[in-house]
Order: C-alpha cells, then structure tokens, then sequence
C-alpha cells in the first residue's frame, strides 16, 4: 500500500478547526442541522464528494455521526486528553486519514518523561530534564563543539 497524501490537499481545517466549524454550523442553524447542510460543510471544509470522492461505507460512518451529533438532544462529544471534538469531526478525519493510508498510533500525548542519553563532545548538554522542543536546539549546540 502506497501512502496517498493528496487526499489531504483539500483539507482547510484540522479536527478541532472542524469541530469549531460544526459548532457555529450547529449556532447558525439553531440546532435544526440537516444532512444537506452538512454535507456542505463538509465539501467546503474537507474536499468530500466534490474533490475527494468517498465511498458509500465511509459516507454511511458520518451519517450515523451525524444522527448521533444533529438528531439528539445533546451531543457526546468525543474527548481524548488534550481535546473536545463533535462526533462529525473525529470520524471524518479519520475517513481522511484513512483514504490517505496515514495512521496513528494513538490520539493522545502523555506526561511521561522520556530518557535521552548522549556521548561524546556535548554530551554534558543531555544530563538534566528538558523539554522536548529544546533538544534540537542542545544538539545543534553540541554540533559545534
């Protein structure tokens, strides 16, 4: 299988940019959210149908989205640690990523710190925690020593 990144060129917002999106969609309609007005949302915000082409089974994956999301009185948004997304939103993302052949091994980040070991010239720049972003930066640093 081959990675299909193109899918992606369409894409204008992230899974919280579209929960975003659905939410106002959701404010905008006063709650009475139809599937026409979704699918709208959806060709404009993901490239769906009119540039991306689904397939039925993906196609029926966000119509139940959609009637767990539009045809209930509240809606279960679908959390993991770091976000809040609307039902759509997670499931049209991961169509997406799945019609790209992309994975993920998980949706969440922890807390865990993890050991980064060094020798040589600049290695005493790896002996203490640090965060992440900061360790191009100690080898770009020990480059030149």
């Amino acid at each position: 299988m081959r990675l299909e990144p193109a899918v992606f060129k369409n894409q204008k917002v992230s899974q919280e940019g579209l929960s975003e999106a659905l939410g106002q969609l959701r404010r905008d309609k006063k709650g009475n959210v139809s599937w026409e007005d979704l699918q709208e949302l959806l060709k404009d915000k993901m490239g769906f149908w009119d540039e991306v082409p689904i397939s039925a089974q993906a196609e029926q994956k966000i119509r139940e989205a959609y009637d767990k999301s539009f045809q209930v009185e509240s809606v279960e948004m679908v959390e993991s640690l770091y976000a809040r997304d609307e039902p759509v939103a997670a499931v049209s993302v991961g169509i997406l990523n799945q019609m790209a052949r992309l994975g993920w091994s998980n949706n969440t980040h922890t807390a865990t710190y993890i050991p980064v070991f060094a020798i040589g010239a600049g290695c005493e720049l790896f002996t203490h925690k640090m965060d992440n972003t900061d360790l191009p930066k100690k080898i770009k640093q020990a480059a030149w020593y």
